[in-house]
């Protein structure tokens, strides 16, 4: 390694050392796991940075993302912090253009050569040609990104300490985005990888944990999830359901389940941090059983529908939506598996304290 590139590296390690804000605060920005409803995330961003009053209160020192929520932690960290604005109108220039000869391509013989002699129903090499061009090491902010170990059932992540190549970046987006039968897994090292989202939807417990390295206290600390899950999954007839609609609604299920029950052990874990702004559509997004069909009109609904989600967030003020979230996820994990009651008393009486506390700070 020359002298000129062992510098390059310090000085953007340098530019990324984290410290608390002005106000003391640590602020982490959670992408949780998602398809091309990505695009969902992005119209949040850009309805929440447009309505905010100060901006300020969105200067992320950390962002973290699991699945297609791993590129866009990685499209985001391409800015420095205090670059917000920019960093989500990036995410916009993505989710505008971006097509599907961009992501995948068919194999020669279609599904069945996937089936049958390839790791996957469709040839990913396309996006990682496109990654090269849309996001290089090393990240301007701290970051992480997730994905699940299938050697051995461990969620592994990467950091802006590991990720200094693009070709590791690029590695690493592609492991983290790498479904199932969809797309190939990916060999890397000594290890095989798939989709974070199999384990770890939402990685609140990374934001939670990396946020201590620059603030002691709980109370200093607030996480924003973006999530492209509706409240709950839908009402559908499934009897007529081909294969692929089957394992997707089976994943719909599965994802938000495990997404929920994180929202549920986060709050039990740390009772004083802020949710401050857990944001979910509003309305069901299109495309369900297309999910990387990148099909323009319905990124553009997705988009819509974040936007006016991420400026209605926004609105709420000091007490956010956070709490409101994580009691929906209680009560459907409640509903759903008989129990956690006592946890989900629990989590009330953390909430009571907290309104009260913010509602006091208000006046």
């Amino acid at each position: 390694m020359t002298l000129s590139l062992k510098l390059t590296i310090l000085m953007c390690a340098l530019s990324v050392m984290a410290l608390a804000g002005a106000d003391g605060k640590c602020r982490a920005l959670v992408f949780a796991s998602t398809t091309d409803a990505g695009a969902y995330h992005a119209g949040v961003l850009d309805g929440m940075l447009k309505n905010a009053k100060d901006l300020s209160e969105f200067n992320y020192d950390f962002v973290l993302g699991s699945s297609v929520g791993a590129l866009n932690a990685a499209v985001f960290s391409q800015f420095p912090n205090g670059q917000e604005t920019q960093a989500a109108q990036a995410l916009m220039d993505l989710w505008t253009t971006i097509t599907r000869d961009d992501v995948y391509q068919s194999w020669a013989g279609g599904y069945v050569e996937g089936l049958l002699f390839q790791t996957s129903l469709v040839d990913s090499s396309p996006f990682a040609q496109y990654l090269q061009k849309k996001v290089k090491a090393p990240f301007q902010r701290k970051t992480v990104i997730g994905a699940s170990d299938a050697n051995t059932g461990i969620f592994v992540t990467w950091n802006e300490t590991n990720l200094l190549s693009t070709d590791d970046l690029v590695q690493a987006l592609m492991a983290s985005t790498a479904i199932p039968l969809y797309f190939p897994y990916i060999n890397w090292g000594q290890s095989t990888y798939i989709d974070g989202s199999l384990i770890i939807g939402a990685d609140i417990e990374d934001a939670i944990d990396r946020c201590f390295e620059i603030v002691s206290n709980q109370e200093d600390i607030i996480i924003d999830v973006i999530s492209s899950h509706n409240h709950h999954p839908k009402d559908v007839y499934a009897g007529n359901y081909n294969t692929l609609q089957v394992l997707q609604r089976a994943l719909e299920i599965l994802l938000y389940g495990m997404e929920n029950f994180q929202y549920y052990l986060s709050r039990l874990d740390y009772p004083k941090v802020n949710f401050r702004y857990f944001i979910q559509p509003s309305k069901s997004l299109p495309g369900t059983f297309s999910p990387y069909g990148f099909d323009p009109e319905n990124i553009a609904t997705d988009i819509a529908i974040g936007q006016k989600d991420g400026a209605a967030a926004v609105a709420t003020g000091k007490l956010g939506t956070g709490m409101d979230r994580v009691e929906e996820a209680v009560a459907w994990l409640q509903k759903n598996h008989g129990m956690f009651f006592k946890g989900g008393e629990k989590i009330k009486a953390i909430h009571q304290s907290l309104r009260e506390k913010y509602l006091a700070e208000e006046f």
